[in-house]
């Protein structure tokens, strides 16, 4: 079946990650990102649960904008325009002042 955006699905039994191995590997990277940013900003136990869901939004959104060899990145592929929100990135866990 194929969807828009050039998605193609494909479907797996349930409960196999076997037939998911890409997937899998992708979700270990993302994990291991996500702890390598709480490492890197000696980010402790009591906030690593409350900022999970940030750390790994951002963690995606750099591998979303990231280019490899040159090439587009996957975000202006899908899209076609760069992101906007390059320019308001900042450094995970740097501290801030809310207004």
């Amino acid at each position: 079946m194929k969807a828009g955006h050039g998605v193609t699905f494909e479907y797996a039994a349930a409960n196999t990650p076997q037939q998911n191995g890409a997937v899998e590997r992708a979700f270990a990277t993302l994990y291991g990102r996500v702890r390598s940013m709480f490492q890197g900003n000696g980010i402790g136990d009591e906030y690593r649960k409350k900022l999970w869901v940030e750390a790994a939004k951002m963690a995606t959104d750099l591998e979303n904008i990231s280019s490899h060899d040159g090439e587009k990145s996957r975000h202006e592929n899908l899209l076609k325009y760069a992101p906007t929100f390059i320019s308001d990135m900042r450094i995970f866990g740097e501290m801030g002042i809310a207004q």
